[in-house]
């Protein structure tokens, strides 16, 4: 694409009003300008389209959004502004390497209880402290087998924090002779404090009680974390409910984790081709001004001053 195209599309962007109905789409967007993907930008745009999820802001046709009138309009309007270091200059004047402004679409302007839940670095479906304790608890009951059964760092997604820690300090205390130098690469030490240690006692009297099997639960925990992973390194929303989706699969129980590793994969290598395939008429479509954003928007790419 093109540097005015681009620049066009960021003045665009900049002119979007953001509401609870397009806020994760805009994000997304966000994620993909900054990641100079701009033809998938596009994509997802002209999808809010599609969907009439696309509102101008009041002032849109304003080439500049003085400071006072910004702040009212706020007051009055609190999911339509990004934060206040960008509401006093042009979107089109951020380089790429400072999209991090526009990055903080601030939280505290959604206040009811759905918008909380976002906060969370995984939704609800892709939380299972259960299966997380159960491994951290054979571990501790059974060190050596951190020789055969640990996790990489690439690959570590906890989201029990404390079990974190726990399963470093496992790694470099009860399971150090055993674990081989790769499963200890790029980890840092665990926080040992007194807290630390009635935790282990804790989890290995319970690893103790319990009827657990070591390589089901290493399995079962080792496909949710390579779910994770994707998850949040997918940039789309779509492609992130469809990677979850992959724990609702008929043999999803029976699947190896380099299976779910071959769907995850097959699902992104998908999306993909699907946006690529798509990704030059959409462009032609909004920037050559053959459509409007939306019935009610009167304001094209091709023709954003």
């Amino acid at each position: 694409m093109e540097t005015e195209q681009i620049e066009k599309m960021k003045k665009l962007i900049r002119k979007i009003k953001i509401t609870k109905d397009n806020r994760q789409e805009i994000k997304d967007i966000k994620n993909l300008m900054k990641d100079e993907e701009y033809d998938e930008a596009l994509e997802i745009l002209q999808n809010l389209n599609i969907k009439g999820k696309l509102e101008l802001k009041d002032d849109a046709n304003d080439d500049e959004i003085d400071e006072e009138s910004e702040r009212n309009l706020d007051e009055n309007e609190d999911d339509s502004y990004y934060d206040d270091e960008e509401q006093d200059g042009e979107f089109e004047n951020i380089d790429d390497d400072e999209y991090d402004e526009f990055e903080n679409i601030d939280d505290d302007e959604y206040d009811d209880e759905e918008e909380k839940k976002e906060e969370s670095l995984y939704p609800e479906e892709l939380s299972n402290p259960e299966l997380e304790e159960a491994y951290i608890s054979m571990l501790l009951v059974n060190p050596k087998a951190i020789s055969m059964y640990y996790i990489l760092y690439e690959d570590c997604y906890f989201e029990n924090q404390e079990l974190l820690n726990l399963y470093k300090s496992i790694l470099f205390t009860e399971g150090e002779a055993y674990a081989p130098q790769i499963a200890k690469d790029n980890y840092n030490f665990a926080k040992e404090n007194a807290e630390t240690y009635n935790q282990k006692n804790i989890l290995k009297e319970k690893g103790k009680s319990g009827n657990y099997d070591f390589e089901k639960t290493y399995v079962e925990l080792m496909k949710l974390f390579a779910i994770r992973k994707s998850y949040l390194r997918s940039p789309i929303q779509e492609t992130k409910n469809r990677i979850m989706d992959i724990m609702h699969y008929e043999l999803y129980d029976k699947m190896t984790i380099q299976e779910v590793k071959d769907a995850i994969e097959q699902i992104t290598a998908t999306e993909k081709f699907k946006r690529a395939v798509l990704s030059n008429d959409i462009t032609n479509f909004l920037i050559t001004g053959e459509s409007n954003l939306s019935n009610r928007i009167s304001i094209t790419i091709s023709n954003i001053k």
